[in-house]
């Protein structure tokens, strides 16, 4: 876990707040260690700002019974307090065991000359299309064993045959837990170029032109699209000369289509954050506003719309469920000041409170 303290920097709220928040999602995860209650109990007995922080934050998110799993707290009246101030808020959907997987950091690899070829002549034994609309998922078991969870507003379709198991990600993102199958490729198609994968785990998402793929086990190889073929005819052809662009090992994130835009390495604790969307959750730690924004609104026909440059990169953290725009302007509120003006039904501005924003 990134110490908390470091992680988030509120220019208008209590920095003590942001520290909470980082606790809640730090224990939410379950998996913290003797030292980690250590340094809560330590962090705790700073003063009492500290304790109402925490108070303030969990009763917000439902968080109250997260102490209860702490060993040797000697803070009892602190649990008293925290039941006691409980409400029927519940901006987070509370999940034991939320996000299961780790991934691990691993060095990157090009590799160049190994080539393969679709046989779109072929007779397929299996075809499928699956399509999500706004603010909902699906999983779906594929025939081999793999499964596909669809992200909102997503359509795949899905074709196998005795040689290779396509995937058309026509719209949206998915993610897809590969079944091992050396004789049989997995490969996802999007806007024209290609992931392989034989036994991994990994999301792929459609950024306008562009083909976003986070590796979270294993290892995928990228190909790259045509740069002459247009988007929208955007297939997939290679010839058995064709060169692997890139391979991707977990823990990276890469942007591409005809050549590499992009490749980062993403921390464990930011990956469960970046695939939380799985289990409905939307999870935030130190994020830009705009990008919270941008996230929420994919679930919701609602426009979210921020005119402030210094309100649009301030860093925020939180747990919402996946569509609840009014548990995210509620937190807003609660930790930076930020009011919703409700232009119409379909319609809000944020903007800082008692802040004149023009139009």
């Amino acid at each position: 876990m990134t110490d908390p303290r470091n992680i988030i920097d509120f220019p208008d709220i209590q920095k003590v707040e942001a520290e909470a928040a980082e606790w809640i999602m730090k224990f939410e995860d379950g998996d913290e260690t003797a030292a980690d209650r250590a340094a809560f109990r330590k962090w705790l007995a700073r003063g009492e700002q500290y304790k109402e922080a925490y108070q303030r934050l969990a009763s917000l998110w439902g968080a109250l019974d997260l102490l209860e799993d702490l060993e040797d707290l000697s803070q009892a009246e602190v649990q008293k307090d925290l039941r006691a101030q409980n409400t029927t808020t519940n901006i987070i959907s509370r999940r034991s065991g939320l996000w299961a997987m780790a991934a691990s950091i691993v060095g990157i690899a090009v590799v160049m000359g190994v080539g393969w070829q679709f046989h779109t002549d072929s007779r397929f034994d299996f075809e499928a299309t699956y399509v999500t609309q706004l603010g909902k998922r699906q999983t779906v078991a594929l025939p081999d064993g793999s499964e596909v969870i669809l992200n909102t507003q997503s359509h795949v379709d899905v074709k196998y045959n005795d040689k290779e198991r396509l995937i058309y990600l026509r719209k949206g993102e998915a993610f897809f837990e590969v079944a091992k199958n050396a004789e049989k490729p997995f490969s996802v198609i999007a806007n024209g170029g290609a992931v392989k994968a034989v036994g991994t785990a990994f999301t792929v998402r459609l950024r306008d032109s562009k083909i976003d793929v986070t590796v979270a086990e294993g290892r995928v190889a990228l190909y790259a699209a045509s740069k002459e073929e247009p988007l929208e005819n955007a297939s997939y052809h290679l010839d058995k000369n064709a060169e692997t662009l890139l391979q991707v090992t977990a823990g990276q994130q890469v942007l591409f289509r005809d050549k590499i835009e992009h490749l980062g390495h993403v921390d464990p604790s930011v990956m469960k954050r970046k695939l939380s969307w799985r289990e409905g959750v939307l999870a935030f730690s130190g994020d830009p506003l705009s990008e919270m924004v941008e996230e929420v609104s994919r679930y919701t026909d609602i426009k979210i719309e921020i005119r402030d440059d210094a309100l649009r990169t301030l860093p925020v953290a939180g747990y919402f469920e996946a569509g609840e725009v009014d548990a995210m302007l509620e937190a807003l509120k609660l930790m930076a000041n930020i009011e919703a003006e409700h232009i119409d039904s379909k319609h809000i501005l944020l903007k800082r409170e008692n802040l004149k924003t023009d139009d």
